[in-house]
């Protein structure tokens, strides 16, 4: 076995913001299969104080049994009661996808192309999917304009339609914008909208009690962009957040970044800016406190179409791989200690996922659940999910 080894540049603290010293290790072993493993110096116990639920440093990944079809990348993962809702996505060629099926963690079966009533949504990528009980909130994406499989790039728009399926029921209700498989005048009711978002994609969403709140994305006619916008789940309308409401500083415009909804806040981290920079900032979002933006703290690296969300069990908002911008496309974890508010270091151990960018996720119970993504060779259709471990393992 030969084995070399490339570290990353020691940097001080104030530029780390917590991490460790980094180092990536590249082994072959295995039948000749290639492995990165990330190795990470622990902390000074003295400078930080450890988490008491969760020991962060070692993380389990598990596969599980993968989606029959090729998700790809844009697509979404929600869960529901158990039930890990999957839609829509697109390949490496761009073309949309409009597909719906669930994984039944109890069962670790998949079921596809689920049968609904009502009219759809149009395949899409890119689009956001929150939960809310048994419903699954979709607005946005992009698409096709004419909703064919074999049109040109050149007819790929954004959306700003939200629809609203019920699993229980398994019903599809628009509640507003314009659905391109429907001519607008089919569609009155979607004259109603006072005040609605503009078409967009590469966005993200976050449930906070009743509401949907909407942060940044980007259309072809503006660009990436920072503005933030509420929907209301009983009132079933939007509402602009005004900028004179948001004090201080906020983050710069920008599509492909995570969001992360905790303690009643919305954090985003990264995304990609209209200079086409990626960013590497972590920015809290207080809606009970006129919506104040915070920095938080800067990761190692700059990405974009990660996925991640929070464990409500260790408090930690985490997130996996990404693409920096540069053709780099990561293969590791990133983790941010709530309770500490700085990074916490992260080793993955057992199953080993490959790289991607423009992957689903969420959380059930102690688990993230990663599904689909693209990187250079592969539409992706495998499962896993990771889980910091705990005290009790150690021992």
């Amino acid at each position: 076995m030969t084995t070399s080894t490339l570290y990353i540049e020691e940097v001080t603290d104030d530029e780390s913001d917590g991490f460790a010293n980094v180092s990536k290790e590249i082994c072959e072993n295995c039948d000749g299969e290639e492995h990165i493993a990330l190795t990470v110096e622990p902390f000074n116990e003295d400078a930080v104080e450890r988490a008491d639920i969760t020991t962060v440093e070692k993380w389990i990944c598990s596969e599980h049994a993968p989606c029959p079809y090729a998700v790809g990348g844009g697509s979404t993962l929600t869960n529901v009661d158990g039930r890990l809702y999957t839609f829509g996505g697109c390949d490496r060629r761009g073309i949309p996808s409009s597909r719906l099926a669930y994984y039944d963690s109890d069962t670790n079966d998949w079921v596809c192309d689920l049968r609904s009533e009502g009219v759809p949504p149009t395949a899409r990528f890119g689009h956001t999917a929150v939960a809310s009980g048994s419903k699954i909130y979709i607005f946005g994406g992009q698409g096709f304009a004419d909703n064919e499989s074999n049109c040109s790039l050149v007819t790929m728009v954004s959306f700003n339609d939200l629809h609203c399926l019920d699993t229980g029921k398994m019903v599809w209700k628009q509640l507003c914008g314009v659905n391109m498989a429907v001519a607008p005048t089919e569609n009155p009711e979607n004259t109603k909208d006072a005040a609605k978002p503009s078409p967009r994609n590469s966005h993200t969403a976050v449930l906070i009690g009743d509401n949907m709140i909407t942060f940044g994305g980007a259309n072809a006619d503006e660009g990436p962009m920072d503005d933030m916008w509420i929907f209301n789940l009983k009132s079933e309308s939007w509402r602009k957040v005004k900028r004179e409401h948001q004090d201080g500083k906020h983050p710069d415009a920008r599509e492909m970044h995570s969001a992360y909804a905790a303690n009643s806040k919305m954090y985003i981290m990264g995304g990609r800016m209209g200079s086409g920079d990626v960013c590497r900032d972590l920015w809290e979002c207080d809606p009970d406190n006129g919506f104040k933006w915070t920095h938080l703290a800067n990761s190692s690296s700059p990405r974009c179409s990660h996925g991640g969300d929070f464990l409500s069990s260790s408090k930690l908002l985490c997130s996996f791989g990404g693409w920096d911008g540069m053709g780099q496309i990561f293969d590791e974890i990133t983790v941010f200690d709530l309770s500490q508010k700085k990074w916490a270091p992260a080793q993955l151990h057992g199953y080993l996922p490959t790289e991607r960018f423009g992957h689903a996720s969420c959380v059930k119970g102690d688990r993230l659940y990663i599904i689909g993504g693209v990187n250079a060779s592969d539409d992706l259709k495998e499962l896993v999910s990771v889980r910091p471990v705990s005290q009790a393992e150690h021992h």
